[in-house]
């Protein structure tokens, strides 16, 4: 049976809650990176910053400027985590559960790695049968399905 750490980014980037958020959205960007774990000086993960984040901070109706919001007034706190040694299918399990895309790995509350659906995707493409016999093609197929719903139904856009 695979384990997390077997398809786990390690030493994923990351940020810290104090950082500016327009500097981190722009990091993010130039990096293709979607989310960052958020942690303190220890190391300990404290949050989560998305892209969604980013977007609802920027477009508060209290209109800071961009230049004074910090990482920590955007991120979520609830953080989803497992541990490197989980099986593979019940990290993919917790993400269908909770409607996430990624959870962080933590070993004694501080952040090794990070996992990702399209990680696991990326390194379970093409494998043997035999390999996917616990995880399940099925099981992959599952939670992209229970995150494709999470999306809205009707998008109506924004005039700025």
């Amino acid at each position: 049976m695979k384990k997390v750490k077997e398809v786990m980014i390690d030493s994923p980037f990351y940020c810290l809650g104090r950082e500016s958020l327009q500097l981190v959205a722009k990091q993010m960007s130039a990096a293709n990176i979607n989310s960052l774990p958020v942690v303190d000086k220890n190391n300990k993960v404290i949050g989560i910053l998305g892209e969604l984040d980013i977007c609802m901070a920027f477009s508060d109706e209290k209109n800071y400027p961009l230049s004074d919001l910090l990482v920590e007034n955007a991120m979520q706190r609830e953080v989803f985590t497992c541990s490197p040694d989980d099986n593979l299918a019940d990290a993919l399990r917790m993400m269908r559960e909770n409607r996430v895309g990624r959870l962080v790995v933590e070993e004694e509350e501080t952040l090794i790695g990070i996992i990702t659906l399209a990680q696991v995707v990326k390194k379970l493409y093409g494998t043997n049968e035999e390999s996917m016999q616990d995880t399940g093609k099925e099981n992959v197929l599952k939670t992209l399905y229970t995150l494709a719903e999470n999306k809205p139904k009707e998008f109506t856009s924004v005039s700025v």
